[in-house]
């Protein structure tokens, strides 16, 4: 009699927990279809709807990702980063992941919290040890806060088997370029790469700061192909003032007017853009029409 009734409470119990687990199952497919409406808003441009949706999915189902990633978009966009990071604590809570870390450290030095930006990036060293891109943030942000010796990232990147080194060699030379803009030092590690013909894959914008050593070491013909190189992956007006330049420094005033006419078709308001499409057409003896721009570059400059 007792063992009849050991089973019916076995069989309650394994009813519960089925029945709680069917109902979990439930939750998380509910807010999967929820989180794709919300994706699906969020790239039409319905923010706002977006937004909704995903409040909705975590309340169905905390332990997630994404919603948490576009919550901190949204108010980032908005400059509201202390909510930002209300929600990526909350996502954290419940699922310490590295994609929620990432964004948090990004947050916080927005808000130069230089201090629990790189606390992030030793937690995601612990995470991802094999990843360089964390060794150079973290060290990054050691030197804003003037702590000894932030090139001790590096060191322990080096033992990292798994890196190859040409990777740490450019967040090295990149750490250079990017934090005291040592130059020399700079270009000692790019120049490692080059010789070597291990060459890691490039950002745009890492292409722009070894473009950016190149010029300060006066190699201006490297420099052309560096920053050319970080346009074809990504067109930045900044980084085609860089490569103006260039083309000043090596009087080179067609390539200077070719470049300054793309400048001004896709950055139109670019203050920039006007003064160096004005500056290339004096230089090829238009002088009239060069002091337009000039003044329009001028003129948007008192505007900001």
């Amino acid at each position: 009699m007792h063992h009849y009734k050991y089973l019916i409470h076995l069989v309650l119990i394994s009813f519960f927990f089925s029945t709680h687990l069917t109902a979990i199952a439930q939750e998380s497919e509910v807010a999967k279809q929820k989180n794709q409406l919300a994706e699906k808003a969020w790239f039409a441009g319905e923010k706002n709807e977006s937004i909704q949706l995903f409040l909705e999915s975590i309340r169905l189902s905390p332990k997630q990702t994404l919603p948490y990633q576009r919550l901190a978009d949204f108010f980032e966009e908005k400059g509201l980063y202390e909510r930002a990071l209300t929600y990526l604590n909350e996502g954290i809570s419940h699922n310490p992941v590295a994609d929620l870390y990432i964004k948090r450290a990004l947050i916080h030095s927005s808000m130069k919290n230089y201090s629990l930006a790189k606390s992030d990036e030793e937690k995601l060293i612990s995470i991802k040890s094999n990843n360089s891109i964390h060794y150079y943030n973290a060290a990054i942000y050691s030197y804003y806060l003037k702590e000894p010796n932030p090139l001790r990232y590096f060191d322990d990147a080096d033992k990292i088997p798994s890196i190859p080194p040409s990777e740490i060699w450019l967040y090295r030379g990149l750490y250079f370029a990017a934090g005291p803009m040592d130059y020399k030092n700079a270009k000692i590690w790019f120049d490692k790469i080059f010789l070597s013909g291990q060459h890691p894959k490039y950002t745009s914008k890492d292409l722009n700061l070894m473009g950016i050593t190149a010029y300060k070491n006066k190699e201006f013909l490297n420099a052309e192909t560096l920053f050319k190189g970080s346009l074809e992956r990504k067109d930045d007006p900044d980084v085609m003032g860089n490569l103006a330049s260039v083309y000043i420094d090596l009087q080179d005033w067609k390539k200077l007017i070719e470049l300054s006419k793309k400048m001004i078709e896709k950055y139109p308001e670019h203050i920039m853009a006007n003064g160096y499409h004005g500056f290339a057409l004096i230089k090829n003896g238009q002088t009239t029409e060069g002091n337009k721009f000039i003044k329009k570059a001028e003129l948007l400059e008192k505007q900001q």
